[in-house]
C-alpha cells in the first residue's frame, strides 16, 4: 500500500500514487484530473541522481479514442538541437 493507502502492484517497475483533484465528463468516458503524492520506483529504472530513465523502463502508454497501446523509450533527439538562431 502507498501512503494514502492505495493499493500498489509489486512487481511494477514504477507506480505513482494520485488523489483525485477533479473528474471532467465527456462523452461516455471520465476524465480524472490528479495530483500525484508518491512515486514509487525499482533501482533497476533509475538514473545515478535516483530519477526514472525511461530509455531503461520503456513505460507502455494506452491512448485514447483508438485504445491503442503505444512502446516508449526511444530518443529521437533533444530539443535545444532543433533551435536555430
Amino acid at each position: 500500500m502507498g501512503d494514502k493507502n492505495a493499493p500498489v502492484i509489486d512487481d511494477a517497475k514504477l507506480s505513482m500514487e494520485c488523489v483525485v483533484e477533479d473528474i471532467y465528463e465527456f462523452g461516455a468516458f471520465e476524465n480524472f484530473i490528479v495530483k500525484v503524492v508518491n512515486t514509487f520506483a525499482d533501482e533497476s529504472i533509475l538514473t545515478e541522481d535516483g530519477k526514472p530513465d525511461y530509455r531503461k523502463f520503456k513505460p507502455v502508454l494506452f491512448e485514447m479514442p483508438n485504445y491503442t497501446f503505444l512502446k516508449t523509450g526511444e530518443t529521437l533527439g533533444g530539443c535545444k538541437s532543433y533551435i536555430t538562431k
